[in-house]
Order: C-alpha cells, then structure tokens, then sequence
C-alpha cells in the first residue's frame, strides 16, 4: 500500500470512529479544515443533494446564494457518481428514520 494510502486510510477510520460523536466530529473537523473549507463542504453537500431532488442549477443558485459556477461543478460530481450520492442520501435517510423511531 502506498504511504498516501495508508494516510487517507487512517483519516477515514478516525472519521468512522469518531462520527457518533457528534460533537467531537465537529471539533475534529474545524481543527483539520480552515473555516472556509469546513463551510464550503456544508454547502457541497446540499448542492448534491438538491440536484438529486430535481432542483434545477439556477434554482439552486438562487436558494444558497452561490454562483452558478459552483452548482454546475456540483452537478458534474453527482453526474460522474450519481450512484453513490444516492446511496449517501439513502442510508442517511435510514438513520434519521431509524433515530426518530
């Protein structure tokens, strides 16, 4: 295994570790991530979302208050993996469910 790999596997196991904790994942996440980048991963996150929801590009534009620019950019990531954002939003929508039962 490449030592890049090795660092990107640990990364992802402390994330797993760490991720029902919500509050420590946050405390972990401002520590390793500058205030913009921690900001802009929240707003990717519903860019990609929205997108699968059929919300058109301008729509989304609008409704965040970001340029077009960075919804089409978006866009483009949900086209190259749509399969796999489905299945984040899907298995999120299960613990939520899971959570309010």
């Amino acid at each position: 295994m490449k030592p890049k790999d090795k660092l990107k596997n640990e990364f992802l196991e402390v994330l797993a570790k760490i991720s029902s904790d919500k509050k420590l994942l946050d405390q972990f996440l401002r520590a390793v991530l500058s205030p913009r980048e921690y900001k802009e991963v929240g707003v990717r996150l519903k860019v990609f979302e929205m997108i699968l929801s059929g919300y058109t590009q301008r729509q989304i534009a609008s409704i965040l208050k970001i340029g077009l620019a960075t919804v089409s950019r978006g866009a483009l990531v949900v086209r190259e993996q749509e399969l796999i954002f489905r299945e984040i939003f899907k298995h999120v929508q299960k613990i939520t469910k899971n959570k309010d039962s």
